[in-house]
This record gives C-alpha cells, sequence and structure tokens, in this order.
C-alpha cells in the first residue's frame, strides 16, 4: 500500500479526495436557502509528514461550507490531529483543542465571511487515566472559552482483553 493509502486501524484507507471525480458530481441541490443551519460535525488535519497533501484546514471547509446553503456556524470535533509532540501524555491532546482554537480565532475575526468556524469544539481526553483525565480537561477550556469547549466524553473507552483491544485512542 502506498503511503497515500496506508491502512487505519480499521482497515480502511484515508486518501484525499479526488479532485478529478468530485468536479464530475452534479452540484447540491439547495433546498431550504433561507434555513439557517450548523455543522455539527467537521474536523481539521494538515497529514504534511505521512501523507503530504492530505489536508483538510479553513479554506477547504470554507470552499465546502460556501455552496449556497446559510450555515451560521460549526462544531469541531476531535480526530487526533496535531497533538503536541513533547510534554506528559495526558497533556499531548490538548495541542489539537489549541490548533482549532487558532482557526475559531480567525474565523472569528470575520476576515474570512460570516461563518464561525468551531464555535463549539469537542476535544479529547483519556478517561482511562482515572484522576488525571481532570488535567487536559481543564487546559482545553481555558485555551478557548468555556462555553465553546466541550470534552470527548462520548469516546467511552471500556475494559477488554488485549485480544480484542480496538479503541479509537492508543
Amino acid at each position: 500500500m502506498t503511503a497515500s493509502h496506508q491502512a487505519t486501524q480499521f482497515g480502511r484507507s484515508i486518501q484525499a479526495p479526488s479532485e478529478a471525480w468530485l468536479a464530475k458530481q452534479p452540484p447540491e441541490p439547495i433546498l431550504e436557502p433561507d434555513l439557517p443551519i450548523i455543522d455539527t460535525h467537521h474536523h481539521f488535519w494538515d497529514r504534511a509528514t505521512d501523507r503530504p497533501g492530505h489536508r483538510y484546514l479553513l479554506d477547504e471547509l470554507l470552499a465546502d461550507l460556501n455552496t449556497g446553503h446559510k450555515i451560521g456556524a460549526t462544531v469541531f470535533l476531535e480526530c487526533r490531529s496535531m497533538y503536541r509532540a513533547d510534554g506528559p501524555a495526558e497533556m499531548r491532546p490538548v495541542g489539537e483543542t489549541e490548533f482549532v482554537n487558532g482557526i475559531a480565532a480567525m474565523s472569528a475575526s470575520g476576515a474570512y465571511g460570516s461563518i464561525r468556524v468551531a464555535a463549539g469544539i469537542v476535544g479529547y481526553a483519556d478517561l482511562t487515566l482515572g484522576d488525571r483525565v481532570e488535567t487536559p480537561e481543564q487546559a482545553s477550556t481555558m485555551i478557548c472559552w468555556p462555553e465553546k469547549c466541550r470534552p470527548s466524553l462520548w469516546l467511552i473507552t471500556f475494559q477488554l482483553p488485549p485480544s480484542a483491544a480496538f479503541g479509537l485512542h492508543p
């Protein structure tokens, strides 16, 4: 498998979209152009080191959102992107919140249009850390406005025998 088609832990390969294929697709009809919409699930990533050119950042998101729908805001959900390279393991996911909060600040400036990107952020904290999980949650909340950050409690980890390990996060 090539670097751009590496299998993930779930067996799928994650690859950059084919611009040629996308160009051939019919435009999506705008059914209710005045209906306000909040996009409740998107990600940001830049895989420069292991998959050059595989990125999805503010420009790419805005290109997808500015197609005629009335998108007012978005919610970012964690995707293991831009973790801190150094420091305690339990604090490394906070890097993703820092990264996304920077993109949210760019959007909030109004310089990129009226859509408020990452008006909500769902971050990640490893709940198997027990009492130490409070530290990354506190750090993430201090990085962004408390009403915007939401720790990722929807990714609940439970104990399985090692032969059945398949969690979303190592």
